[in-house]
């Protein structure tokens, strides 16, 4: 089971590098519009990389209930998003702190980096407002519920 669960972290991470060499090389111009294309590029990235990983996951494990199938698919939903959990975490902290972190988290994040530009492009996270702070706790679920999502529609069928 801990292999499965490194796999999926190194996996993440991998996808990850990719997003932000996607993020990096069409956002030069720093315009709301390419960034808003780039969101749209790493997220449709996002979306087929972990739902392939849900599917190729239960292929491998083959539950045999809705039940287990559900448990798995949620234990693989938390070990995708521990990091961007507890990046949003040490955010958090580091808003009142007036750190900056933020700059780090966008990386760790690399899928929305993009959107997080558009919200701030700074570094520093004290000027992020409270709903852009939930919106990246949202945001840091994604990828977790999209391998989840992977999972059970392959456990089903």
């Amino acid at each position: 089971m801990m292999k499965k669960i490194l796999r999926i972290l190194l996996y993440y991470a991998a996808c990850d590098i990719f997003s932000l060499f996607i993020c990096l090389t069409l956002a030069a111009s720093g315009s709301i519009p390419m960034r808003i294309l780039c969101t749209l590029l790493t997220t449709g990235v996002l979306a087929s990389l972990m739902l392939n990983l849900g599917i190729n996951l239960a292929k491998e494990d083959k539950p045999d209930g809705i039940g287990s199938a559900f448990s798995m698919a949620a234990l693989y939903k938390q070990g995708v998003c521990i990091i961007p959990e507890v990046s949003w975490i040490i955010l958090l902290v580091n808003h009142f702190r007036e750190g900056d972190y933020y700059r780090l988290h966008k990386l760790i994040n690399g899928w929305f980096l993009p959107l997080f530009n558009i919200m701030d492009s700074g570094i520093s996270s004290a000027p992020l407002t409270g709903f852009q702070l939930f919106l990246m706790l949202l945001l840091a679920e994604v990828p977790g519920w999209l391998l989840m999502g992977g999972y059970l529609w392959a456990a089903k069928k």
